[in-house]
């Protein structure tokens, strides 16, 4: 985990953390509750996830506007999960939650019927959808509740907040509040954030169920949560008092 905290600390500073002044304006109707049922966030996902998989995507011509990213890993110009906040604006802040170890994670359905597969027709291809009678009904992907799946063991979430200017695109990645997160997995999931100082720190062995992080995840830059050895799942991942 040193060597990724080390890499994530030097993303963190190419992507402005040492330029941003802590005196930006916070807000708490910036807050933005990650639950990844978001209907803009699931639509701007490569063909919506609809066989779970959720990969590096840009801007295209598929459905829902966007594409394959040409070149994963690229944090600047895609994303894996990019959720706005409710407010908008002209100026606006926009939770990322990306992989950092595999090209992808899994956006699992919420919905335990979604267990045939379709094809919704409208270019992207097959997906999971729900068996009705004798068929199979693809639904809107984009409104089907979801949470994160690691594809592999050893998966670990970079969680940050991007601001975003509906004229001039991306501002940066900016501060935030880690209000708290859901550990959705079995096994105990380690979260690290990167505070104002920036310096690396961590929290450990957080078990399944609802995490309140607020005492100690605060005006920080970036937060990487997930295990070295096992299978992590996070869900309703709630960011707030953002520094546009």
């Amino acid at each position: 985990m040193t060597k990724l905290i080390t890499s994530m600390l030097t993303l963190g500073l190419s992507l402005g953390a040492m330029t941003i002044s802590l005196d930006a304006e916070a807000h708490d109707d910036h807050r933005i509750v990650g639950d990844f049922a978001e209907y803009t966030a699931l639509t701007t996902v490569h063909l919506q996830a609809r066989s779970t998989f959720a990969v590096w995507t840009t801007w295209g011509s598929g459905p829902g506007g966007v594409g394959a990213c040409p070149n994963p890993g690229d944090y600047i110009n895609c994303w894996v999960y990019w959720q706005p906040e409710p407010a908008g604006g002209a100026t606006y802040a926009a939770l990322r939650v990306d992989p950092y170890v595999n090209s992808h994670y899994h956006l699992g359905f919420e919905d335990p019927t979604m267990t045939c597969f379709a094809d919704r027709g409208d270019g992207g291809g097959v997906g999971f959808g729900r068996p009705s009678g004798g068929g199979c009904v693809a639904p809107d992907y984009a409104a089907e509740p979801r949470t994160v799946l690691a594809h592999n063991a050893g998966e670990w979430y970079w969680v940050a907040v991007e601001s975003w200017n509906n004229s001039l695109g991306s501002q940066g990645f900016v501060y935030f509040d880690l209000e708290s997160f859901r550990n959705t997995g079995e096994d105990p999931v380690d979260l690290w954030v990167l505070w104002w100082d920036n310096n690396w720190y961590v929290l450990e062995d957080l078990g399944p169920g609802t995490h309140d992080v607020s005492w100690w995840a605060y005006q920080i830059h970036d937060a990487m949560i997930g295990s070295d050895t096992t299978y992590s799942a996070i869900d309703d991942v709630i960011v707030n008092h953002v520094l546009l």
